[in-house]
C-alpha cells in the first residue's frame, strides 16, 4: 500500500490535470461567446446602418413633386398668355382716347413708382398669409385690372387700370418662392429654369389667341377667363 502523501500528490496530480480541460472548455466557451458577441455586434451594427440609410421615395411622392410643379408652370403661362391677348389692342385704345407718347410713357412710369411699393407688402403677405393667398390676391388684381380696361371709355379708367396689377399681382415672383420651398436642392434651379420656359411659352400661346378674337372688348374677356381659371390651379396646391 503506497504512502498516504504519495496518494495525496497522485489526487493533486489527478486533480490538476482534470482541471485542465476544463479550463481548456471554459475558455473554448469564453472563445465561443466572444464570436456569438461579435455576431450579435455585427447585427447590432446593421441594424444601425439600415437605420441610417432613409428609405426608398414612393411613387406617389414622385407624382405629387410632379403635380405642383405643374401647377407653378400653369400658373406662369396663364398670366402670360392674359397679358399678350390684350396688349396687342391697348395702343389702337389708348390711342382712340387720347393717351400720346406722353401719356403712355407716363403710365409706365406709374406702374413702376406703385410696383416698388406693391412688391414689399406682396411678399409680406405671402410670408404671413400664404403663397396661395398672395397669389390668389395678384390673380384677382389682374382679373380687375382686364375688366377696367374692357369697361373703360375714358383715360381716367385706363389710369385706375393700372393701380390693382402694380400694386398687388407679383404672382411670377410668388411662384419663385413656390420653388424655393417645395423643390429640393439639387432640383430647384432646374424648376426655375422651366418657370422660365413657362413664361416664354406663355407669350407664345396667346398670339394663337388673336385668331378667334376680333375686337377688344373679346380680348378683355379672354384674359379675365385666364385669369379665372388660374385660380383652380392656385386652390390645388399644397397649403
Amino acid at each position: 500500500m503506497p504512502p498516504a502523501t504519495e496518494v495525496s500528490r497522485a489526487t493533486n496530480v489527478g486533480i490538476s490535470t482534470q482541471g485542465k480541460p476544463a479550463m481548456e472548455i471554459q475558455k473554448g466557451n469564453n472563445h465561443e461567446v466572444g464570436h456569438g458577441g461579435d455576431v450579435g455586434g455585427t447585427a447590432s451594427k446593421c441594424q444601425a446602418d439600415d437605420k441610417s440609410v432613409p428609405p426608398p421615395k414612393s411613387r406617389w411622392a414622385a407624382l405629387t413633386m410632379e403635380r405642383w410643379e405643374l401647377l407653378v408652370i400653369l400658373l406662369t403661362v396663364a398670366p402670360m398668355a392674359g397679358f399678350t391677348v390684350i396688349s396687342p389692342y391697348q395702343p389702337t385704345v389708348r390711342a382712340e382716347l387720347g393717351c400720346g407718347p406722353v401719356c403712355i410713357g407716363s403710365m409706365t412710369s406709374v406702374s413702376s413708382f406703385v410696383g416698388l411699393f406693391g412688391a414689399p407688402l406682396v411678399g409680406a403677405l405671402s410670408d404671413q398669409q400664404g403663397r396661395r393667398f398672395a397669389l390668389t390676391l395678384g390673380t384677382l388684381a389682374m382679373a380687375l385690372s382686364f375688366v377696367i380696361q374692357g369697361a373703360s371709355t375714358s383715360l381716367v379708367g385706363l389710369w385706375l387700370a393700372l393701380v390693382p396689377p402694380a400694386l398687388l399681382s407679383h404672382n411670377f415672383t410668388i411662384t419663385k418662392a413656390i420653388v424655393a420651398d417645395l423643390a429640393a436642392v439639387e432640383n430647384r434651379a432646374a424648376t426655375l429654369g422651366k418657370l422660365g420656359l413657362a413664361a416664354g411659352l406663355g407669350f407664345m400661346c396667346g398670339p394663337v389667341f388673336q385668331l378667334f378674337i376680333k375686337t377688344f372688348t373679346q380680348a378683355t374677356v379672354v384674359a379675365t377667363l385666364l385669369q379665372i381659371a388660374s385660380l383652380w390651379a392656385i386652390y390645388l396646391l399644397p397649403p
